[in-house]
């Protein structure tokens, strides 16, 4: 919601004259989350390109870069426990990755954001082959662009704010980055309906030339926005809130089933309170009871081999400013650590750990060798923990002591 505002205000006001607190909004963004810093930087080259500010533009592409930069280079790898790759380099390391198929030296590919970005820069044209040939990525661009009918890009100065933010969505292989329904598409919907907005008088004057009616324009307009609403959205009026092969549809996305109740009692009747204990989660189950917790895994993790644990406690702000001077992380003695529990629930959508799959009537439809992956994770965490409860493809499973 935060996003939202900050862009919609930084356009508003921005248009009002009010540059300053254009500004001070769109340095807000950049805390929202680091990728959004790049946006920050792309307002900057919009206030230029478009407005001609450049005193104000400057300060937020540098900005913008700036603190990506420190963000993504400092405090991601200080604070993250394990270290985490930089997100850029991360993307092109998951599992089936399509430019793997280009026998493409991954390896080489270290946590330096500029050597990502030569990286891509050196491989553009395979990466653009991949989009254009992907019918899941064209499906993405029609629904994000067609849900306005395409009119923003009659007016498309306001889409080089979007820029960064689709391009990772796109050039990445990461199914969720160009799932049109998913949170990534966030960054991109206050620039689409700004254009789109300025661009409704340019595609009246096609309408004209066309001999159509100026006074249909309108409620054509919106009888042809509101339908596509109906197609793609899973709003009380959109098909995807009713049908029930859709994962958003009103009953397993809204409604308070009966089933989730059982399963909330049971979690919490069978799985102690404590916080030390260690609990193994199928992605797609999210209760406020499981995750208070100290140490939590994303099933498979944790389940048939120990996850690194460390105490977040031991990194400080003295600590961040000695790593800053020498870029040296201090060593980190850490625990490798098993889960006490496992919990799983078959009819919710399936993960491995934060990789899923296109989950339709219950089950993936997409890729049977990841359901074949899942369901032998599954086994193998029933050879090594006890069930101890199991309804309906809702299994708790306990950590035996031969185990």
């Amino acid at each position: 919601m935060q996003l939202y505002f900050l862009l919609f205000g930084f356009f508003f006001l921005e248009r009002q004259g009010k540059i300053g607190l254009a500004i001070t909004l769109a340095v807000l963004l950049a805390l929202v989350k680091e990728i959004f810093a790049l946006q920050v930087a792309f307002c900057g080259i919009f206030l230029i390109l478009s407005r001609k500010k450049w005193a104000a533009g400057m300060f937020l592409f540098v900005f913008g870069i700036i603190y990506f930069y420190v963000a993504t280079h400092y405090f991601l790898r200080y604070f993250n426990i394990p270290p985490l790759m930089d997100p850029l380099s991360s993307a092109f390391h998951s599992k089936g990755n399509y430019l793997q198929s280009l026998q493409t030296p991954f390896a080489l590919i270290s946590n330096n954001e500029v050597q990502t970005v030569i990286f891509i820069a050196s491989n553009l044209h395979h990466i653009l082959w991949e989009v254009l040939t992907n019918p899941e990525k064209i499906k993405y661009l029609i629904y994000i662009f067609g849900a306005l009918g395409f009119i923003s890009f009659l007016k498309p100065r306001s889409l080089i704010v979007l820029l960064p933010i689709l391009a990772i969505n796109l050039f990445f292989p990461n199914k969720l980055y160009y799932g049109y329904a998913n949170h990534y598409t966030a960054g991109l919907i206050a620039p689409i309906i700004i254009a789109f907005a300025e661009g409704l008088p340019t595609a009246q004057q096609y309408w004209k030339k066309l001999k159509f009616s100026v006074q249909s324009f309108i409620p054509v307009t919106i009888s042809c926005l509101l339908f596509i609403h109906i197609l793609i959205s899973p709003s009380p009026i959109g098909r995807h809130f009713y049908l029930k092969e859709s994962k958003l549809n009103y009953n397993s996305a809204y409604k308070a089933e009966e089933r989730n109740e059982w399963i909330k009692s049971k979690i919490m009747n069978l799985i102690p309170s404590d916080q030390n204990i260690i609990l193994a989660v199928q992605n797609s189950i999210n209760f406020e009871y499981l995750v208070q917790r100290k140490d939590i895994f994303s099933f498979p993790d944790g389940t048939a081999y120990p996850i690194p644990v460390v105490d977040s406690s031991i990194k400080t702000w003295a600590g961040f400013l000695k790593y800053v001077r020498s870029g040296e992380l201090e060593k980190i003695l850490h625990d490798k650590k098993l889960a006490d529990y496992a919990i799983l629930d078959l009819k919710k959508p399936w993960f491995i750990a934060g990789r899923g799959c296109n989950w339709v009537e219950g089950r993936c439809s997409d890729a049977k060798n990841f359901e074949e992956e899942f369901l032998h994770h599954v086994d193998t965490a029933k050879k090594v923990f006890e069930t101890i409860y199991e309804k309906d493809q809702f299994i708790i499973l306990k950590r035996s002591s031969s185990s």
